[in-house]
Order: C-alpha cells, then sequence, then structure tokens
C-alpha cells in the first residue's frame, strides 16, 4: 500500500512537471505566433504595447481546426433560426391544440357517463327506499 501511495506521489509530481514545460512550450508558441504578426510579446505570452491588433482572418488562422468546426456549424444554426421566426414551441402547437381538443371531449364523455351514473344510482336508491 505504501508503495503504490509512493508510485502515484512520484507520477503526480511528474506530471506537474510535464504540465509546467507545456505551459511553457505553448507560451512561446503564442510569442513567436504573435511575433510573425509584428506583435511585441511579454515573459509570460501576453500581448505587450501592440498597437495594431490581430485581423479576424488572422485570427482563424490561430483557431484549431475543431474549434473552427464547431463556430461554423453554431453559425449555420443561427441563420437557420433566425430565417424562421417562429420558435420550436409554435411548431409544435398544433399538434398541442388537437391533443387539448381530444382530451376536451374525453372528459365531457366521461363527465356524460358520470352523471348517468349518478342518476342510475340515485334512481336505485329511491325504489330501494320505497320497497322497505
Amino acid at each position: 500500500m505504501q508503495e503504490k501511495l509512493q508510485y502515484l506521489q512520484r507520477e503526480k509530481e511528474r506530471l506537474i512537471i510535464e504540465r509546467d514545460s507545456l505551459k511553457e512550450v505553448n507560451e512561446e508558441l503564442k510569442c513567436t505566433q504573435l511575433q510573425m504578426n509584428n506583435q511585441k510579446c511579454g515573459p509570460d505570452g501576453d500581448v505587450v504595447d501592440s498597437p495594431e491588433t490581430i485581423t479576424e482572418a488572422e485570427s482563424v488562422e490561430i483557431v484549431p481546426p475543431k474549434i473552427k468546426e464547431k463556430i461554423l456549424r453554431l453559425q449555420h444554426e443561427n441563420k437557420m433560426l433566425k430565417m424562421n421566426p417562429r420558435g420550436p414551441d409554435e411548431e409544435q402547437a398544433p399538434a398541442l391544440r388537437a391533443m387539448i381538443e381530444d382530451m376536451d371531449q374525453h372528459l365531457k364523455t366521461l363527465q356524460t357517463e358520470n352523471r348517468s351514473v349518478v342518476i342510475i344510482d340515485l334512481y336505485c336508491i329511491s325504489t330501494c327506499r320505497s320497497s322497505i
């Protein structure tokens, strides 16, 4: 058990060192990329006092492909939603109205049956009393 704990602690330390190393590499890559776009970079990878800004076309080059795909999909979905001013609830409204009408009709039928049963029960009660 003790050996397992020591192994896990060493593995944790190794992963922390690897994480820090990857952070440094990431910052260096950001710096290099920003310098390629004629911008100054600070020691922590942040942009420092640059009058130029990254244009939209340049920023698209920085974005990973998976994120690009997601952005395009969301833009398309947004466009489709804007083209259809009705919400998803309005698309279901006719079906819901039909269901409500069916339920109302069913309720009226049950109420009529219930009244019939009550009338029959009252008749039975009154005939039973009169025969006693």
